[in-house]
């Protein structure tokens, strides 16, 4: 076990310590060193577990093609993906906590969407049995209270204005005015007659 390897080689480690820092007060006429061996014998060993040897040193590599296939490194991505970055790719910070609140539903929607649409056309639809009808209904009864597409609120993603806004480009419409006069907006041109 790690856990005994590790005690183990602390103990062995302090005991080493105290031999020495008694080796050198006894040269000086101090007292004799302490036994040791009664408290170890509290503890079990490592060798009792296991045989492997305890390594004090981690395994140094070189830095070469042989070595970056042995540990993995040589396969996409070449470097570590942050949770964050693999959720929509969008900025990690909102202007205000109802946004984020938001985008968890929008997430839950986005999960739950095509099976809330398959379930609803079954529930609907008027030529199956109603046993079969009343099954579909039960299940969409059972799907989280967030899944339910209405429940997404259209907001500003830099204001979290909820009013003024122009759904297409999810901005309130001075955030748009601000934007598209500083040419940030593909395609958008002021209006000039």
């Amino acid at each position: 076990m790690i856990v005994s390897k590790s005690f183990n080689f602390c103990r062995t480690a302090f005991a080493s310590f105290v031999r020495r820092a008694f080796a050198s007060s006894s040269a000086s006429g101090g007292p004799p060193p302490p036994s040791l061996e009664g408290a170890a014998a509290e503890f079990p060993s490592a060798s009792d577990e296991t045989e492997e040897p305890l390594q004090a040193e981690r395994k140094r590599y070189d830095y070469n093609g042989e070595t970056l296939r042995e540990l993995g490194y040589d396969k996409y991505p070449y470097y570590v993906e942050r949770a964050w970055w693999t959720e929509g790719k969008r900025m990690t910070f909102w202007p205000h906590w109802r946004q984020l609140a938001d985008i968890k539903r929008r997430r839950l929607v986005a999960e739950w969407g095509p099976m809330r649409m398959r379930y609803k056309a079954m529930k609907t639809n008027d030529i199956l049995p109603r046993v079969i009808i009343d099954e579909f209904q039960e299940r969409m009864d059972n799907m989280p209270r967030r899944a339910h597409p209405v429940l997404i609120i259209q907001m500003c993603q830099f204001t979290s204005k909820r009013r003024g806004k122009l759904n297409k480009f999810r901005v309130s419409r001075h955030c748009f005015r601000d934007i598209a006069d500083r040419g940030g907006l593909s395609g958008i041109q002021r209006s000039i007659w």
